[in-house]
């Protein structure tokens, strides 16, 4: 599944250190009673600039930043741009 999660009033570093933490949690995930089961997260992450002052351009970078995190092996955060 995908959604999307908009952080006002954030530095792209304090961004940046949400999406690791959020990494890390998932990472964390033991489901109790199964095998072992690895859950693993990609994260695409895009900040409001010059470049993107529209929320549709906004998003696009994100989705384009979260392809290159499945595609780089997933369980990853990449930042739109560095992909």
């Amino acid at each position: 599944e995908e959604f999307v999660a908009i952080l006002f009033d954030a530095t792209l570093d304090d961004a940046r250190r949400a999406g690791e933490r959020l990494l890390a949690a998932v990472r964390a995930i033991r489901l109790d009673g199964q095998p072992t089961v690895a859950l693993s997260v990609s994260l695409g992450l895009a900040a409001m600039d010059v470049q993107t002052q529209q929320w549709d351009a906004l998003l696009k970078a994100a989705d384009t930043a979260l392809l290159a995190a499945k595609t780089q092996g997933r369980d990853r955060l990449v930042l739109a741009g560095d992909s």
